[in-house]
């Protein structure tokens, strides 16, 4: 096995995307969808069913809002304005609305739409993404009796929305890529690429100008600047199961994992990929690449404790140096690793 070392010393607070392992907020799901949050409740969608819980509660306790009964109810997304919770099921070509407001809740038929999959709202405006449709399109939630305007076609499989200062984004599953509409420019408009190389460009929400991407297909988390000139993403979260819908609340970043049939959640605080590096002469590894399945630390004094994380997080190797030292790096699988020693980190590539 050949060994390649890259040695990339930065602050310890920020020292690697990859080394926050996800949360679980909660599991044993049903293929979740959907997430929105309504204050501190988060609405989750899963297939045959829409439920909360409050995040704020050390062990948060689900509250269906909506109960199908049957499985092959493929509910996607939610979306809430005022005391109406509107639900996009997939299999039966319908957005429903519920009042969260009563008890029990009452559900009804809210409109018709070829293949409705996810919604985002501005207004008293639903934009909706038409799935086998290719399309995007709107409705009034407060008119008596909904009709649905084409906001833009030409879409590729689209999925989740997403809206900022009044420009509609749209993830293009099929295409691999995000795209972005004016919503204030007549109808049928034209979209425009925002990011690309995103393997099942899927959930889409916005920290800031930062939108984060999930990658259904890579099983990842993408993050970019939409007021940037660049489309390429970064990649900032690895090893999720299928995820969907994103969700942000309180500096966390909440996702829908439906092969995982899970929620779980990082803080946005350890993903940044602007991290402060700092090139040293101090601290070296050696060999690059190793002859050996060890690698020589230089440039340590004193005691030094040392961890060795996995993309996922998982500490995989700790120990204790005594100035320079070796460390066995024998039993690593082909893949990249993080050795931390005290504020700094260094970026393993084993091949």
């Amino acid at each position: 096995m050949n060994y390649v070392v890259h040695l990339f010393v930065i602050i310890f607070l920020y020292f690697s995307t990859f080394l926050n392992a996800q949360t679980d907020v909660i599991t044993n799901l049903n293929v979740p969808f959907g997430l929105r949050f309504n204050g501190n409740d988060l609405y989750v969608s899963e297939q045959g069913r829409v439920f909360r819980i409050d995040i704020s509660s050390e062990t948060p306790v689900i509250e269906d809002i909506i109960t199908t009964n049957n499985d092959t109810n493929f509910l996607i997304d939610v979306v809430i304005a005022g005391n109406d919770l509107y639900v996009t099921n997939f299999s039966r070509d319908t957005i429903h609305r519920a009042n969260i407001s009563r008890t029990p809740v009452t559900v009804s038929n809210f409109i018709k739409v070829e293949d409705p999959y996810a919604m985002a709202l501005m207004g008293n405006e639903l934009f909706i993404s038409d799935r086998s449709a290719n399309r995007v399109v709107k409705t009034d939630v407060t008119a008596s009796t909904p009709t649905l305007t084409v906001v833009a076609t030409g879409f590729s499989r689209p999925s989740y929305l997403a809206i900022k200062d009044n420009e509609l984004y749209i993830a293009e599953f099929d295409n691999d890529r995000v795209s972005k509409l004016d919503i204030t420019a007549a109808v049928p408009t034209t979209a425009t690429v925002v990011a690309t190389e995103i393997d099942g460009a899927n959930g889409l929400v916005f920290d800031g100008n930062d939108l984060y991407i999930s990658s259904f297909s890579g099983g990842n988390v993408f993050k970019i600047d939409v007021t940037g000139n660049s489309q390429t993403a970064t990649q900032v979260i690895t090893n999720l199961n299928t995820p969907n819908a994103l969700a942000i609340k309180d500096g966390e970043l909440y996702i829908a994992e439906e092969a995982g049939n899970k929620i779980s959640k990082v803080n946005l605080s350890t993903l940044s990929s602007d991290s402060f590096q700092l090139e040293t002469n101090n601290i070296e590894i050696h060999p690059n690449p190793p002859t050996s399945k060890t690698i020589l630390v230089k440039g340590l004094s004193g005691d030094n404790d040392y961890k060795i994380y996995s993309l996922s997080g998982k500490e995989v190797i700790s120990g204790k140096l005594s100035g320079e030292g070796e460390i066995n790096i024998e039993s690593l699988d082909a893949s990249i690793y993080f050795l931390n020693i005290d504020q700094y980190s260094a970026k393993i590539l084993i091949n």
